[in-house]
């Protein structure tokens, strides 16, 4: 079995905690709510780790999932608190602000309507993890994503020698930087180890650098800075729901897109929808 799931032969694959990390701002937080709950049906042991900029009264929706199923989960609220408690370094408090960086996505944000405005602040947040997080190894979810397994599975992933497990990118299988190309991975799902967190800071500094070129923001960075030092995830752990069409039983869905295409909800994601608001 866990040669099947990629994991680790580990004796005690079972009997430590796991952190999941999210990003949140006031546009997903609905999204988020699902997530996590979808994840407890499943798994025990979880610590949920949540960077927001969410308002007051979102992070009382988080706090009320928090309360009333028992859920282990920690809001870090991005603010001068968190700069001042974590010794962020000063460069990053232009992430306090409601737009902090230069309008990323030029193109695609035309897609959102006018009711869905657009914030690149938490694609950002992956620099904070070097400073507020200690542990070991942990995995990382966007809020649009629905969990169907055991999150231990997908923690003791074999990351071989390598720093970080991905999926291959759904959309391409190659991406040009400086006229040298690179594995393209979607970074919205993957588990990594601790020595990932150097490489934050590098990330954070190439997409500010190269803001025309990165469409996709620090994903493609991500996969320039971390050039062969990822393994690559089973794609059931990052299913994305509107692009892969083979038939399968998928560990993670990933509903990529949901804001702007709220119909591509189907009876899975309705269901967790409805139960955790009863």
């Amino acid at each position: 079995m866990l040669k099947k799931y990629g994991m680790k032969n580990t004796v005690d694959t079972y009997s430590r905690d796991v952190n999941v990390v999210y990003h949140c701002d006031d546009l997903y937080v609905d999204a988020l709510i699902v997530s996590i709950y979808s994840a407890v049906q499943f798994n025990k042991n979880l610590k949920f780790h949540i960077i927001s900029s969410c308002c007051y009264d979102n992070i009382k929706k988080l706090q009320k999932l928090r309360n009333k199923f028992n859920i282990d989960i920690k809001i870090y609220c991005v603010s001068y608190v968190l700069f001042d408690t974590y010794n962020i370094p000063e460069q990053y408090k232009r992430l306090l602000n409601p737009h902090p960086i230069k309008v990323l996505y030029e193109i695609l944000k035309q897609q959102y309507t006018d009711e869905i405005p657009f914030t690149a602040a938490p694609l950002f947040y992956f620099v904070f993890h070097e400073y507020i997080f200690n542990f070991d190894r942990y995995i990382f979810l966007d809020c649009d994503t629905i969990v169907q397994e055991d999150l231990q599975q997908l923690y003791m992933y074999d990351l071989k020698d390598k720093i970080i497990a991905m999926r291959r990118c759904w959309s391409y299988d190659l991406i040009s930087y400086k006229s040298k190309h690179y594995k393209a991975y979607n970074g919205s799902v993957y588990v990594a180890t601790k020595d990932i967190f150097p490489y934050m800071k590098k990330m954070y500094d190439h997409t500010i650098e190269n803001l025309e070129w990165a469409k996709l923001g620090v994903q493609h960075s991500m996969n320039v800075v971390l050039d062969n030092k990822v393994t690559d995830l089973d794609k059931r752990w990052n299913y994305s729901v509107k692009k892969d069409k083979d038939e399968m039983c998928a560990f993670i869905y990933h509903y990529n897109t949901l804001l702007r295409h709220p119909e591509i909800k189907d009876s899975l994601y309705k269901k967790y929808e409805d139960s955790c608001h009863r």
